[in-house]
C-alpha cells in the first residue's frame, strides 16, 4: 500500500511539472507588450483602424501634392 501511495505521489508530481512546463511553452520570450509592434496578435478592429488611418494619410498627401502641382502649373 505504501508503494502505491509513493507511485501516485510521484506520478502527480511528474505530471504537474510537465503541465507547468507545457503551459509556458507558447509564452512569448522577452516579455512583449500587448499591442506593440512586436505583438503578433491584434484584433481585426485594431487592424482596420490602422489601415483606415494609413489610407487617410496617403490621400491627404496626394491631395496636397495635386494642389501644389496645380498651383505650379498656373504660374508657368
Amino acid at each position: 500500500m505504501l508503494n502505491i501511495k509513493k507511485l501516485i505521489a510521484a506520478s502527480v508530481l511528474i505530471f504537474g511539472i510537465n503541465g507547468i512546463l507545457l503551459a509556458h511553452a507558447d509564452a512569448p520570450q522577452g516579455g512583449t507588450v500587448p499591442g506593440s509592434v512586436d505583438d503578433p496578435v491584434i484584433t481585426k478592429s485594431y487592424f482596420d483602424q490602422n489601415i483606415a488611418n494609413k489610407i487617410a494619410d496617403e490621400l491627404a498627401k496626394q491631395t496636397f501634392n495635386e494642389e501644389k502641382s496645380d498651383r505650379s502649373s498656373l504660374r508657368s
